[in-house]
């Protein structure tokens, strides 16, 4: 028996649902010695309901009050949710007023939360009068004769009906079906095919098969000389299958018959859903005085406290900051969160840093799919095992994945609105748990931005955060020319033509003489933020959030910006 791993005979499950603590189950004999926090387990919740819940806590004492249920499987030899993630969220679940298990569901990729499917079976026991069935009952009868079981999903298909529970229960109480719950493991490894040489074809058979395929397989000849070609210069002679045919023209009977005489052998092999950089790493630009004194002081600043605000004007440089910070904290062995507000400006940062770092990058966001980022989450926990450096890049769901080795954590643009979660729950912001998250594993935390928050300002003006500005544009750039006009005064000076002041009019005409472009930015959406009777004064507010409606003169129409309601105007 290990010693690292004591004998546990109760542990504290917690599941994928909103509710506001863990549930206690009995560990089986075999899996005592097993268990540990993080991993994954399968449990009986309910009457019926089969779930994977965590292993949140080993040291549990049995309920007086009712007998527990046993977990039913072990899922993971290696702990899926590392311990300090578990801090994260307790902390998330407290300071924002939710369950545990809303911040499981919002974290861990729902592919690797597995959950039960009902299943229908013929109930074989009993002696069905088809007489006595209703035309659906019959169908369903029918299907199950042919096919022993069938999910929810399909007998919707075999009926064509969105809701078929009142079918079902109709067959459950004159005794014709029987239910299970199957549970469904919704991640799957994408294989795919290479072929490479049989292990018994050497140089002499070979030559040989080349010889016999001239006489009487020309398509099969020209298969087989372009994997000799393809892959002459391999360190492996493989070649994936997809590829081989499409540089061979030849087509899968000519494939097969090679695999059939051993010549070739097919193997299936994982691979990554997102694919890795592949290009050759480039050397961090030189920083400029100004970014270099920057970079000094920011190491500067991490010695004496963990969070610190680079306040740096637009065009100042401050990414190429962030790379020397990052490769600082690579080279040591750590790893690097650098999450952004939009996925968008994600997008265009993965191009620049993978052109320095490499394949050291992992991408994170929404627009993944849950089978790839499940693929990000187990490849964090490979790199962690295996003691690899990793920069990941996202948007605030980013923050969520199993890191338990961060140094340092780079929350770009720190003032957009965007890392604010608002539906559903937790309705955290990233910003401020991202704060937390580098004190659990006592990393550095750098905010940066050219119009720093109210909140980050105030902490570093305090001296809660350190402070940092880089003032000077790169490549001395000036900084652009901001006039303020009193459209009042102007109004009263005749100098105003409706909302624009003569200033603005001169310097667009100046431009359009000069053949540039002007852009207009407007403050607000809408024609007019609300409308209101003359006569009672009566402002139409939205049905459901109550606000005033915004009057889109376009369209004749009320809008609420926050959730979307729209009404004419009578």
């Amino acid at each position: 028996m290990s010693t690292d791993h004591p004998e546990i005979t109760y542990a504290g499950i917690l599941l994928p649902l909103a509710l506001p603590d863990f549930f206690t189950y009995a560990v089986p004999p075999e899996l005592q010695s097993k268990l540990r926090p993080g991993q994954r387990v399968v449990v009986q919740f309910g009457k019926q309901r089969i779930y994977s819940g965590l292993v949140y806590k080993t040291e549990v004492k049995p309920p007086s009050n009712y007998s527990v249920k046993p977990i039913l499987e072990q899922i993971d030899e290696i702990p899926v949710v590392t311990s300090k993630q578990f801090r994260l969220w307790e902390w998330m679940a407290e300071y924002y007023r939710c369950t545990l298990g809303e911040v499981m569901v919002a974290a861990l990729p729902s592919a690797l939360r597995l959950q039960s499917e009902t299943v229908i079976l013929l109930n074989t026991d009993q002696i069905i009068e088809p007489s006595q069935l209703t035309d659906r009952e019959y169908m369903v009868w029918e299907a199950l004769t042919i096919k022993q079981e069938l999910s929810i999903t399909e007998i919707g298909a075999v009926l064509s009906l969105k809701h078929v529970m009142p079918v079902i229960k109709n067959l459950l109480i004159k005794g014709v079906v029987k239910v299970r719950e199957d549970l469904i493991d919704k991640y799957k490894p994408r294989y795919r095919e290479f072929i490479r040489l049989g292990e018994n074809t050497t140089d002499e058979s070979l030559a040989k098969t080349i010889a016999a395929l001239e006489k009487k397989a020309a398509k099969q000849l020209d298969l087989l000389l372009a994997f000799l070609h393809e892959t002459r210069d391999a360190e492996q002679p493989v070649i994936a299958r997809s590829l081989l045919l499409k540089k061979s023209g030849s087509d899968a009977a000519a494939l097969n018959a090679l695999l059939k005489k051993g010549i070739l052998v097919k193997e299936q092999v994982e691979v990554d859903r997102i694919p890795e950089y592949n290009g050759n790493p480039v050397p961090l630009f030189a920083l400029n005085a100004y970014q270099e004194q920057a970079y000094a002081e920011v190491k500067q600043a991490f010695s004496e406290k963990k969070v610190c605000l680079l306040h740096g004007v637009t065009s100042s440089g401050k990414t190429e900051v962030y790379l020397h910070l990052i490769r600082d904290t690579l080279a040591s062995g750590r790893q690097v969160l650098y999450i952004l507000p939009e996925i968008a400006l994600t997008t265009q940062m993965i191009g620049r840093m993978q052109r320095v770092f490499g394949k050291q990058v992992k991408v994170y966001h929404s627009r993944f799919n849950d089978q790839e980022r499940a693929e990000i989450w187990t490849q964090i926990l490979a790199d962690e095992q295996a003691g690899v450096g990793t920069l990941v890049i996202g948007a605030r769901s980013a923050l969520l994945l199993p890191f338990d080795n961060l140094g340092l954590l780079i929350v770009d643009e720190e003032h957009d609105a965007s890392y604010k979660q608002v539906d559903p729950a937790p309705r955290y912001h990233a910003r401020d748990a991202a704060v937390v998250l580098s004190g659990i594993h006592e990393a550095s935390t750098l905010l940066g931005s050219a119009t720093p928050s109210i909140e980050s300002y105030f902490n570093a003006g305090s001296g809660k955060y350190s402070l940092v500005t880089l003032d000077k544009r790169f490549a001395e750039l000036e900084m652009p020319e901001v006039f303020v006009i009193d459209m009042q005064d102007a109004r009263k000076r005749k100098k105003a033509t409706g909302s624009f002041s003569q200033v603005l009019v001169d310097h667009i005409r100046s431009c359009i003489q000069e053949k540039k472009q002007v852009i207009l930015f407007q403050n607000r959406r809408g024609f007019a933020p609300f409308i209101e009777c003359n006569q009672c004064k009566w402002v139409p507010h939205c049905l459901n959030c109550d606000v005033s409606l915004t009057y889109h003169k376009r369209k004749n129409e009320l809008k609420c910006h926050y959730c979307g309601y729209t009404t004419p105007v009578a």
